[in-house]
């Protein structure tokens, strides 16, 4: 089953009350959020609570009506319950606290933002993933920081010149294929509402 399937089954299973569906929620997600509570001072009651109040983030959310799923959704929850464990920790001891994690936390606590920006990986992501194996192997080398006269080198181009237009070409390919998605349209309307 495709993960894009698998995100719509969550989905469906939350808003129809799926016992079975929920239960999958619980068995392949819960224990990746308690690492998280207890890797940051929490335990496995709070990690329990904090995933149910995330689950309930993402059912209210889900029944709007302009609700839709454009990342994986355990990235949802996972940022809603970092976000509602950060909002704990900062009550309890009043102060800045930060997560430690393999994500990047972004600061802004605005679970709107923090979904957006996943939405807009998620897309990028998927577009990327399009492109000609040479594009994506000369993109990534680019974005990795390495010259031109490398690139040309490693994706076996005449020289620097070419390798510097042939990453222009591709960029510029990438940049059309997400402009040119409904998803991109939309989320440079939410942008533009906000």
């Amino acid at each position: 089953m495709s993960k894009n399937r698998n995100n719509i089954n969550y989905l469906e299973g939350l808003l129809n009350n799926d016992k079975k569906i929920i239960e999958k929620i619980y068995d392949d997600f819960l224990f990746r959020i308690e690492a998280l509570i207890k890797k940051n001072g929490g335990s496995k009651e709070d990690a329990w609570e904090i995933f149910q109040e995330g689950l309930m983030v993402i059912l209210k959310k889900a029944r709007r009506k302009d609700f839709s799923l454009y990342s994986a959704f355990y990235t949802l929850l996972y940022a809603i319950c970092r976000n509602l464990w950060l909002n704990e920790m900062q009550k309890k001891y009043r102060s800045e606290v930060t997560i430690q994690d393999d994500h990047k936390y972004i600061s802004d606590t605005n679970l709107e933002k923090t979904y957006s920006e996943f939405e807009q990986i998620a897309l990028y992501k998927q577009k990327f993933s399009l492109l000609s194996d040479k594009c994506k192997r000369l993109l990534t080398l680019f974005f990795n920081g390495n010259s031109f006269k490398i690139i040309a080198k490693e994706v076996g181009y005449l020289n620097d010149l070419v390798a510097k237009k042939e990453k222009y070409k591709c960029q510029k390919h990438l940049i059309k294929t997400i402009q040119e998605d409904p998803v991109y349209t939309e989320l440079s309307h939410k942008k533009k509402i906000k």
